[in-house]
């Protein structure tokens, strides 16, 4: 699941569901460089602090999400 995967949020419910470019290239990236995950469903999104999903299963591609839509709140 991709979440707003958009250059900056620009309305209230994107500051839940932002993926930033910078999050989305380095989560592509892992997810073609990763060895032996099998299949595994993963929620692509940045470490939002307003987020109501986690980025789940992305410790499986050994990827975590560095950018947050807080930023852009005002």
């Amino acid at each position: 699941r991709i979440g707003s995967a958009i250059e900056r949020p620009t309305e209230f419910r994107q500051l839940s569901t932002w993926f930033g470019l910078e999050d989305l290239v380095s989560f592509t990236v892992r997810c073609i460089e990763a060895k032996d995950v099998g299949c595994v469903t993963v929620w692509g999104v940045s470490a939002n602090t307003r987020s109501y999903w986690r980025p789940f299963g992305c410790e499986r591609l050994g990827w975590q999400p560095v950018q947050n839509s807080e930023g852009y709140a005002a």
